[in-house]
Protein backbone atom coordinates (compact mmCIF):
# COMPACT_ATOMS: atom_id res chain seq x y z
CA UNK A 1 0.00 0.00 0.00
CA UNK A 2 1.32 3.41 -0.91
CA UNK A 3 0.80 6.55 1.04
CA UNK A 4 0.57 10.03 -0.33
CA UNK A 5 3.55 12.23 0.49
CA UNK A 6 3.03 14.76 3.19
CA UNK A 7 2.44 18.28 1.96
CA UNK A 8 5.35 20.56 2.83
CA UNK A 9 4.73 23.09 5.52
CA UNK A 10 4.34 26.62 4.28
CA UNK A 11 7.36 28.73 5.12
CA UNK A 12 5.37 31.94 4.89
CA UNK A 13 2.90 31.10 7.62
CA UNK A 14 3.80 32.54 10.99
CA UNK A 15 3.32 30.45 14.07
CA UNK A 16 1.00 31.74 16.80
CA UNK A 17 3.96 32.04 19.15
CA UNK A 18 5.88 34.10 16.57
CA UNK A 19 2.91 36.37 15.93
CA UNK A 20 2.50 36.92 19.66
CA UNK A 21 6.19 37.69 19.96
CA UNK A 22 5.93 40.34 17.24
CA UNK A 23 2.83 41.87 18.83
CA UNK A 24 4.42 42.36 22.24
CA UNK A 25 6.94 45.00 21.12
CA UNK A 26 4.18 46.91 19.31
CA UNK A 27 2.05 46.85 22.46
CA UNK A 28 4.99 48.04 24.55
CA UNK A 29 5.64 50.87 22.11
CA UNK A 30 2.04 52.05 22.20
CA UNK A 31 2.02 51.85 25.99
CA UNK A 32 5.09 54.10 26.06
CA UNK A 33 3.43 56.63 23.76
CA UNK A 34 0.28 56.62 25.88
CA UNK A 35 2.44 57.00 28.97
CA UNK A 36 4.13 60.05 27.45
CA UNK A 37 0.75 61.60 26.66
CA UNK A 38 -0.42 60.86 30.21
CA UNK A 39 2.70 62.52 31.64
CA UNK A 40 1.96 65.68 29.66
CA UNK A 41 -1.67 65.69 30.78
CA UNK A 42 -0.60 65.23 34.40
CA UNK A 43 1.88 68.09 34.18
CA UNK A 44 -0.77 70.28 32.53
CA UNK A 45 -3.27 69.47 35.28
CA UNK A 46 -0.77 70.57 37.94
CA UNK A 47 -0.04 73.74 36.00
CA UNK A 48 -3.75 74.60 35.68
CA UNK A 49 -4.24 73.94 39.39
CA UNK A 50 -1.32 76.16 40.43
CA UNK A 51 -2.28 78.98 38.04
CA UNK A 52 -6.00 78.90 38.88
CA UNK A 53 -6.98 77.56 35.49
CA UNK A 54 -4.58 79.68 33.45
CA UNK A 55 -1.65 78.80 31.24
CA UNK A 56 1.88 80.04 31.72
CA UNK A 57 5.50 79.47 30.89
CA UNK A 58 8.37 79.12 33.36
CA UNK A 59 11.09 81.02 31.47
CA UNK A 60 11.52 84.46 29.94
CA UNK A 61 12.99 82.79 26.86
CA UNK A 62 9.63 81.21 26.04
CA UNK A 63 7.93 84.59 25.94
CA UNK A 64 10.78 86.00 23.84
CA UNK A 65 10.27 83.22 21.29
CA UNK A 66 6.56 84.03 21.22
CA UNK A 67 7.16 87.75 20.73
CA UNK A 68 9.48 87.07 17.80
CA UNK A 69 6.90 84.66 16.38
CA UNK A 70 4.09 87.22 16.64
CA UNK A 71 6.08 89.83 14.72
CA UNK A 72 7.14 87.26 12.14
CA UNK A 73 3.53 86.16 11.62
CA UNK A 74 2.44 89.80 11.29
CA UNK A 75 4.96 90.39 8.50
CA UNK A 76 7.31 92.52 10.59
CA UNK A 77 10.22 90.13 10.20
CA UNK A 78 12.36 88.42 12.79
CA UNK A 79 12.09 91.25 15.28
CA UNK A 80 11.37 91.64 18.97
CA UNK A 81 10.08 95.18 18.46
CA UNK A 82 8.21 95.68 15.22
CA UNK A 83 10.43 97.01 12.45
CA UNK A 84 13.70 96.46 14.36
CA UNK A 85 15.30 93.35 12.85
CA UNK A 86 17.66 91.71 15.32
CA UNK A 87 19.40 88.36 15.72
CA UNK A 88 17.96 87.76 19.15
CA UNK A 89 16.11 84.54 18.35
CA UNK A 90 18.31 81.66 19.49
CA UNK A 91 16.05 79.06 17.80
CA UNK A 92 14.76 80.47 14.48
CA UNK A 93 13.20 77.18 13.41
CA UNK A 94 11.12 76.99 16.59
CA UNK A 95 10.22 80.66 16.19
CA UNK A 96 9.02 79.94 12.63
CA UNK A 97 6.87 77.06 13.91
CA UNK A 98 5.34 79.33 16.56
CA UNK A 99 4.67 81.92 13.85
CA UNK A 100 2.66 79.35 11.89
CA UNK A 101 0.70 78.46 15.03
CA UNK A 102 -0.08 82.16 15.52
CA UNK A 103 -2.47 81.96 12.55
CA UNK A 104 -4.65 79.46 14.39
CA UNK A 105 -7.60 80.71 16.46
CA UNK A 106 -7.36 80.63 20.21
CA UNK A 107 -4.52 81.05 22.67
CA UNK A 108 -1.00 80.89 21.18
CA UNK A 109 0.19 79.50 24.51
CA UNK A 110 -2.18 76.56 24.22
CA UNK A 111 -1.12 75.80 20.65
CA UNK A 112 2.56 76.03 21.56
CA UNK A 113 2.08 73.67 24.50
CA UNK A 114 0.14 71.23 22.33
CA UNK A 115 2.93 71.32 19.74
CA UNK A 116 5.53 70.74 22.46
CA UNK A 117 3.57 67.80 23.87
CA UNK A 118 3.21 66.19 20.43
CA UNK A 119 6.92 66.65 19.76
CA UNK A 120 7.73 65.11 23.14
CA UNK A 121 5.58 62.05 22.39
CA UNK A 122 7.19 61.80 18.95
CA UNK A 123 10.64 61.92 20.58
CA UNK A 124 9.74 58.87 22.67
CA UNK A 125 8.88 57.03 19.46
CA UNK A 126 12.13 58.26 17.87
CA UNK A 127 14.07 56.91 20.86
CA UNK A 128 12.46 53.51 20.30
CA UNK A 129 13.34 53.59 16.60
CA UNK A 130 16.92 54.64 17.35
CA UNK A 131 17.35 51.78 19.82
CA UNK A 132 16.03 49.29 17.28
CA UNK A 133 18.33 50.70 14.57
CA UNK A 134 21.19 49.99 16.99
CA UNK A 135 20.01 46.35 17.05
CA UNK A 136 18.90 46.52 20.66
CA UNK A 137 16.34 43.96 21.75
CA UNK A 138 12.73 45.20 22.10
CA UNK A 139 13.05 45.04 25.89
CA UNK A 140 16.11 47.31 25.83
CA UNK A 141 14.44 49.62 23.32
CA UNK A 142 11.48 49.88 25.69
CA UNK A 143 13.87 50.60 28.57
CA UNK A 144 15.57 53.40 26.63
CA UNK A 145 12.22 54.91 25.67
CA UNK A 146 10.97 54.55 29.24
CA UNK A 147 14.02 56.36 30.62
CA UNK A 148 13.44 59.18 28.14
CA UNK A 149 9.78 59.28 29.08
CA UNK A 150 10.59 59.40 32.79
CA UNK A 151 13.15 62.19 32.55
CA UNK A 152 11.55 65.03 34.46
CA UNK A 153 13.02 67.90 32.47
CA UNK A 154 11.77 66.32 29.25
CA UNK A 155 8.18 66.41 30.49
CA UNK A 156 8.74 69.93 31.80
CA UNK A 157 10.17 71.08 28.48
CA UNK A 158 7.18 69.70 26.57
CA UNK A 159 4.95 72.41 28.02
CA UNK A 160 7.60 75.08 28.57
CA UNK A 161 7.28 76.88 25.23
CA UNK A 162 10.93 76.11 24.49
CA UNK A 163 12.47 74.36 21.49
CA UNK A 164 13.83 71.40 23.49
CA UNK A 165 11.32 68.72 22.31
CA UNK A 166 11.85 69.69 18.66
CA UNK A 167 15.62 69.57 19.12
CA UNK A 168 15.48 66.13 20.76
CA UNK A 169 13.18 64.79 18.04
CA UNK A 170 15.36 66.03 15.18
CA UNK A 171 18.51 64.80 16.93
CA UNK A 172 17.11 61.29 17.39
CA UNK A 173 15.78 61.10 13.84
CA UNK A 174 19.07 62.42 12.50
CA UNK A 175 20.86 59.50 14.14
CA UNK A 176 18.23 57.05 12.87
CA UNK A 177 18.69 58.27 9.29
CA UNK A 178 22.46 58.22 9.63
CA UNK A 179 22.40 54.58 10.77
CA UNK A 180 20.10 53.63 7.90
CA UNK A 181 22.31 55.39 5.37
CA UNK A 182 25.42 53.72 6.78
CA UNK A 183 23.76 50.31 6.60
CA UNK A 184 22.79 50.98 2.97
CA UNK A 185 26.35 52.02 2.14
CA UNK A 186 27.78 48.86 3.73
CA UNK A 187 25.26 46.69 1.89
CA UNK A 188 26.29 48.15 -1.48
CA UNK A 189 29.81 49.64 -1.31
CA UNK A 190 29.70 50.47 -5.03
CA UNK A 191 26.79 52.85 -4.57
CA UNK A 192 27.44 56.56 -4.40
CA UNK A 193 28.01 57.71 -0.81
CA UNK A 194 24.96 59.25 0.79
CA UNK A 195 25.22 62.80 2.11
CA UNK A 196 25.63 63.05 5.87
CA UNK A 197 23.12 65.84 6.39
CA UNK A 198 20.18 64.43 8.39
CA UNK A 199 20.85 66.80 11.28
CA UNK A 200 21.22 69.95 9.18
CA UNK A 201 17.86 71.34 10.45
CA UNK A 202 19.44 71.55 13.92
CA UNK A 203 21.49 74.57 12.85
CA UNK A 204 18.55 77.02 12.61
CA UNK A 205 16.95 75.36 15.61
CA UNK A 206 19.85 75.88 18.01
CA UNK A 207 22.92 77.62 16.57
CA UNK A 208 25.16 76.12 19.24
CA UNK A 209 24.28 72.57 18.18
CA UNK A 210 26.65 70.72 15.85
CA UNK A 211 25.13 70.07 12.43
CA UNK A 212 26.47 67.63 9.91
CA UNK A 213 29.65 65.62 10.20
Amino acid sequence: MTTAPLAPLSTGAASPAGAAGEARPRHARWCLLLGAAAACLGFLAIELWQLDGGLGWPLDDSWIHLQFARNLAAGRGLAYNGGELVTGSTAPLWTALLALLAYLPGSPLAWAQLAGALLYVASIDATWRLARELDLAPALAALASGLTLGTGWMVWSALSGMEIPLFVLLSAWGMVLHLRERAADLADPRAAPTPAAPVAPLAPLAPAAPAGG
